[in-house]
């Protein structure tokens, strides 16, 4: 029969084996330089620069949507443009309408800054900012967003005069169903 002692050093001399094999579970140099990579730190016990970059991306709130987020922040995106378009236009309408403030003649400020194109695509850009679409698909689904609602704006309007008429008023869309079509 085996005494205590004797269990406790076949134990060890299992365990030296082991981590001479380099099995999991066993504690090496190697391996507790990766377990305080992972956990943030270095072998100094300060924060890596990866580490802090992640703590400072995770307190400002820019973590990027993975997988189905993705997806939804991209549709979001392409929304985001389509209305800022149709906001923007509504926005220089109004402005530019019958006692508008861009009515007047403006001296010295060319016409183009206060054009409905512009504006929207001011209101775009403020709206990409605040939403927080700061990643690539992001960007480009609001510009993607933007330049398909420019192109069929005119046939929406055609489809849906009432909601167009609340938006901007019933002479622009009276005149645009009066236009003809140009599909370029």
């Amino acid at each position: 029969m085996a005494t205590m002692a004797d269990m406790q050093r076949q134990s060890f001399q299992e365990r030296i084996q082991r981590i001479q094999k380099g099995a999991p579970n066993t504690i090496r140099e190697g391996q507790l330089a990766a377990l305080t990579e992972v956990q943030g730190r270095s072998s100094a016990g300060k924060r890596t620069a990866k580490a802090q970059e992640a703590a400072l991306r995770k307190l400002r709130g820019d973590i990027k949507p993975r997988g189905r987020n993705r997806l939804s922040a991209v549709m979001l995106a392409l929304a985001v443009g389509a209305a800022s378009l149709v906001a923007g236009r509504a926005v220089a309408y109004r402005l530019s309408a019958e006692g508008g403030i861009l009515a007047q003649d403006v001296a010295g400020i060319p016409a183009v800054l206060f054009g409905d194109v512009a504006i929207a695509a001011c209101l775009a850009i403020l709206l990409t900012r605040f939403l927080g679409f700061t990643s690539r698909p992001s960007r480009v689904a609001v510009v993607i967003g933007f330049a398909a609602m420019m192109a069929s704006e005119t046939f929406l309007v055609r489809a849906y005069p009432d909601v167009f008429s609340a938006v901007y008023s019933e002479s622009f869309v009276a005149s645009t169903l009066a236009a003809p079509v140009a599909l370029l």
